[in-house]
């Protein structure tokens, strides 16, 4: 997937700034001081890490004109490498586009230093719908990216809550997170037709502090990158970035990345070289016995140690051909009902609804008992791959609760998994850091995301173990143990591969 850069209507925003961002006679009142938190908060989109923390302020609700972003509550913690905030608002909306919601943060308790944005002075400040933004400090002013302060936030799709992190051992400019009290302002920097900041701001006076709490959380628990059970069926997939497998400069890190992982099925994608890729993979991944079966098409290709379904008795329409098919048959004799999908990337949001759409229609015909070839009750059923979910959030809620969109090409809606209840969706985090992408271009304008997905039949598909691998973020002694180097991920693809380990129900 590539990913654009920042909209030039940020340029407005900062023209019009220091209208009424500035130090300039507006009346601030005191801070509004965070309780100190510190918790094992996971960056994934999910929100249960957060019960029972105290909430950090209130906004009322409508207050702020009508620009989309209406942030309502805050809550705020740390662990001993994270800050991290969780922001709710009355409405939903995507957080890294079409807004101009920004993250003002006073790093050394000094309103003389900095931007002064509502009195705080600004030592960073993050456009978060813009993906743009400056750091003041002793090095200078800079314009930064999401690498630059180690900033990531979930979920990816839109949405009415968003966690997020900063990293604290970042230096941007040559400011620490680590040090004094924080200062910290939401304002959505809306430029009306008057030329003023006219969007909502959180608080809607003033700051909120907060101090960081040194009770020590240390880091989350190491994922063993092997196997947890040997009884289990463990599933990659891995988007290539077109062809990586057979770059002469990448397929070393390939190599090492999928002896490491020794998957029963890879599903990969952005794959046009399938005859290359079909010759290497024996080569990576040689088997004692048997050899690896290969069913590609479009540029998903999809590797198991055990064979495929020959004489599939159902037609493949109405599935979109984004969606490729892969009935796989297990050591037992079921099936497995594998679809690895490549959907439509960046600003095609109603050609992934119409593929979801599809998947959903397909789902519908080939369980139907009422269809001569549907498949025997309880087969277990797997969409996985590059989903590309990175606008509105009902496509993705399509494919887990069978909510049809497009019903007049479709059809009715349907509940997907066998027990008339929605699809399972395995968010899986780094193996040594809370955090739950898949995706990241360090050099890029969008942090680090969550675009590969592994949903399940979970009536019939247990999860005994699941992990993303980012070489880049493990520790030297794993890395050796596993014959793996920092450089690996970062040099193969920009996606990370995505790791499931599944157990069979009976």
């Amino acid at each position: 997937m590539i990913r654009t850069s920042p909209s030039p209507r940020f340029a407005a925003i900062l023209a019009a700034t220091c209208l009424t961002g500035c130090n300039s006679g507006t009346l601030v009142v005191g801070p509004a001081a965070a309780e100190s938190t510190a918790a094992p908060i996971v960056i994934d989109g999910l929100f249960d890490d957060w019960a029972g923390l105290p909430l950090a302020a209130v906004d009322p609700v409508g207050d702020g004109g009508d620009t989309g972003v209406d942030p309502v509550r805050v809550w705020i913690a740390n662990d001993d490498r994270y800050l991290f905030l969780r922001l709710e608002a009355s409405g939903e909306f995507q957080l890294d586009e079409n807004h101009a919601l920004t993250l003002c943060i006073d790093m050394d308790d000094d309103p003389e230093t900095g931007e002064g944005i509502r009195g705080i002075g600004a030592d960073l400040w993050w456009g978060l719908g813009e993906r743009a933004g400056r750091a003041h400090g002793p090095d200078g002013s800079f314009a930064i990216t999401p690498v630059d302060f180690g900033f990531h936030g979930a979920p990816t799709v839109s949405s009415t809550t968003f966690e997020m992190a900063i990293d604290r051992e970042a230096a941007p400019a040559g400011m620490s997170f680590s040090g004094a009290p924080l200062r910290l302002v939401l304002q959505d920097r809306s430029v009306g037709d008057s030329g003023l900041i006219e969007g909502d701001a959180f608080p809607d006076e003033g700051w909120l502090t907060y101090t960081f709490d040194p009770t020590p959380v240390g880091d989350p628990e190491s994922l063993a990158i092997g196997r947890t059970n040997e009884d289990t069926l463990r599933l990659v997939t891995w988007n290539t970035l077109w062809d990586g497998i057979t770059d002469p400069s990448r397929e070393e890190s390939f190599r090492r990345i999928l002896a490491a992982l020794d998957p029963d099925i890879l599903a990969l994608q952005e794959v046009t070289n399938h005859e290359g890729v079909i010759e290497r993979i024996p080569e990576f991944l040689p088997l004692d016995e048997g050899e690896w079966h290969v069913l590609g098409y479009g540029n998903q290709l999809t590797f198991s140690r055990t064979p495929f379904v020959t004489e599939w008795p159902l037609s493949w329409d109405p599935l979109h051909d984004r969606i490729t098919l892969t009935p796989i048959e297990l050591p037992d004799g079921r099936w497995l009902v594998l679809f690895n999908a490549h959907l439509s990337c960046c600003e095609a949001e109603q050609d992934r609804q119409v593929q979801a759409d599809s998947f959903i229609a397909y789902l519908r015909e080939i369980t139907d008992p009422a269809n001569e070839n549907a498949l025997p009750p309880d087969t277990p059923m797997v969409l996985t791959g590059d989903l590309n979910l990175v606008q509105g959030s009902q496509p993705l809620t399509t494919l887990l609760t069978g909510d049809i969109l497009t019903e007049q090409w479709y059809g009715q809606d349907h509940a997907p998994d066998w027990d008339g209840t929605p699809l399972a969706d395995q968010v899986s985090r780094l193996t040594e850091r809370p955090l739950a992408y898949t995706w990241r271009s360090d050099g890029g304008s969008y942090w680090p995301g969550r675009l590969d997905f592994v949903i399940h039949t979970d009536s019939v598909l247990a999860v005994d173990h699941a992990f993303v691998l980012h070489t880049g973020q493990m520790s030297d002694a794993t890395l050796e143990a596993h014959g793996l180097r920092a450089e690996d991920n970062d040099t193969a693809s920009d996606h990370l591969p995505h790791v499931v380990d599944f157990r069979v129900l009976d």
